[in-house]
């Protein structure tokens, strides 16, 4: 009824400042300034060809700021490119790398809104989470940026927090998915 596994070699990159948004309508496919703040997007990376280089989630988490997950393999070299590509283009954004700042766990299955309602100050009920959103929070009173996301099930939550706390916050999972599994 849920599952739990460790995402965190995903890349994260945090992409900050007034034109960051038109910085991402240009390196992906799609519209991104047009996001809400609090939601998320599948997005694909091209090149200058068109060709994909790499896929992630686009989250809007204020007017300013971007949050984009990365493939494992791709994170470094998506970090460069958009390096590169801001070089050329002069936009008024700035990007950090949180790849080996932040771990992150994908929380999914019928039960995993149950198991992480236990655990975190975020109203995770499916009128105040919808799909596709993202919501800042604790979660086993750690700070944390949470993606209602699901790539192995129609209900995910991907769970994003400082890597220091991250055996905290797994300990916590498994602890209150154990009630659940039985």
């Amino acid at each position: 009824s849920v599952g739990l596994i460790d995402v965190s070699t995903l890349g994260k990159i945090e992409v900050r400042g007034p034109e960051a948004g038109a910085f991402l309508d240009r390196a992906y496919a799609g519209s991104f300034s047009d996001m809400r703040i609090g939601t998320s997007r599948y997005g694909l990376l091209l090149d200058e060809g068109g060709i994909v280089r790499d896929d992630g989630v686009v989250a809007r988490l204020g007017e300013a700021c971007y949050y984009i997950t990365t493939t494992t393999s791709g994170a470094a070299n998506v970090y460069r490119e958009l390096l590169l590509w801001n070089t050329r283009w002069r936009l008024d954004c700035a990007f950090i790398n949180a790849t080996g700042h932040r771990a992150a766990f994908n929380l999914a299955g019928p039960a995993s809104r149950d198991v992480i309602a236990q655990l975190t100050d975020i109203d995770v009920s499916t009128a105040a989470f919808p799909f596709l959103h993202v919501r800042t929070g604790r979660v086993a009173d750690v700070p944390a940026r949470v993606i209602r996301a699901g790539f192995v099930a129609a209900l995910g939550f991907e769970i994003h927090v400082p890597f220091s706390q991250a055996s905290r916050v797994w300990d916590a999972l498994m602890q209150a998915g154990a009630a659940a599994a039985l």
